[in-house]
């Protein structure tokens, strides 16, 4: 049987734009399911599909009966987490509020880092976690660990290395997808509309950017990593 692939799409790492662009040209909608839960996936057809993409956590496979193949796209963790805050703060609550867009108006970066600790063993997914993209890779269950975690850096880059069939790095899009569409036998790519972009970011201050990058220490070192792996492979 072929193996699900399973798309760990993190928040704000052009993980839209590729599931336009790529997926959508190589899987047809029928074979593939938008994760929004585990009990919703539970009840899917599992049989039929071919492709999961969503916002989960490493560890989704353990679920199916059936091999399974991670991918996943990374990004400069400074950037991300800067797109990530304006980007939820610039959305119109008239079209669609979403679920965090109240907390990104009401304070600044450095205030929701502040404060992100109890979101770690909360459900949601989209705030402004410390270290989102090794926490996402190191699973689930290691999702309360602490910010300076060794254990949970070393998870990490044990899947991104053993675990993950390949993945994209956010700065070389155009490498990556040559790299996944080989990895994964993929025919073409199709043309993507216009997606919901970051505006213009206001200067941060010196204190907000220590705070961006002492939150972060790990997913800095996650990309290091992921750079390296990523220049010996694609």
């Amino acid at each position: 049987m072929e193996p699900l692939l399973l798309f760990t799409h993190i928040p704000k790492t052009a993980g839209t734009s590729f599931k336009l662009g790529v997926l959508a040209a190589n899987y047809r909608e029928e074979e593939t399911w938008r994760y929004g839960g585990i009990a919703a996936f539970l009840r899917a057809d599992l049989a039929r599909l071919r492709l999961v993409t969503g916002h989960f956590y490493y560890g989704l496979h353990r679920v199916v009966r059936r091999p399974c193949r991670y991918l996943t796209i990374l990004r400069d963790p400074i950037a991300r987490a800067i797109s990530h805050h304006f980007w939820v703060r610039q959305g119109d609550p008239a079209v669609y509020e979403h679920p965090d867009w109240k907390l990104h108006r009401r304070y600044t970066v450095d205030e929701i880092l502040a404060q992100s600790w109890k979101h770690r063993v909360q459900r949601g997914t989209f705030r402004l976690i410390d270290n989102q993209q090794t926490r996402y890779l190191a699973g689930l269950e290691a999702k309360a660990l602490p910010m300076d975690s060794e254990l949970l850096l070393r998870r990490a880059k044990k899947h991104l290395r053993e675990r993950y069939a390949a993945f994209g790095i956010q700065e070389e899009f155009a490498r990556s997808k040559a790299w996944l569409s080989e990895t994964f036998g993929w025919a073409g790519e199709q043309a993507v509309p216009k997606q919901k972009s970051t505006h213009t970011k206001p200067e941060l201050s010196r204190a907000t950017l220590d705070a961006i990058r002492r939150h972060h220490q790990l997913d800095l070192r996650l990309y290091d990593y992921a750079r390296e792996l990523f220049e010996r492979s694609a």
